[in-house]
């Protein structure tokens, strides 16, 4: 299997997070599956413009976004935040 897949099939381990888990900080998270319609207050990433954007909107269950995300907090709902 190639170090891509590895990766993308979530080889290097995540983490579930949900409101009660609070800020996650000085991360390097590559996906961010929704497992519920999940809300952010903060999610910030160094390889998108305009990260703000992702945060106070619903992403619904089943969805994902990639990128390199350094800080997320969950509001509500629940998703899996993967290791880069």
């Amino acid at each position: 299997m190639s170090s891509t897949a590895f990766l993308l099939q979530g080889g290097n381990g995540g983490h579930v997070l949900n409101s009660g888990e609070g800020a996650q900080t000085g991360k390097s998270y590559r996906w961010i599956q929704m497992v519920e319609d999940t809300v952010f207050s903060t999610i910030t990433g160094s390889t998108l413009t305009n990260t703000a954007d992702l945060a106070t909107i619903t992403h619904l269950a089943g969805t994902g976004i990639g990128g390199n995300f350094t800080a997320v907090t969950v509001t509500s709902g629940t998703c899996i935040a993967y290791d880069q």
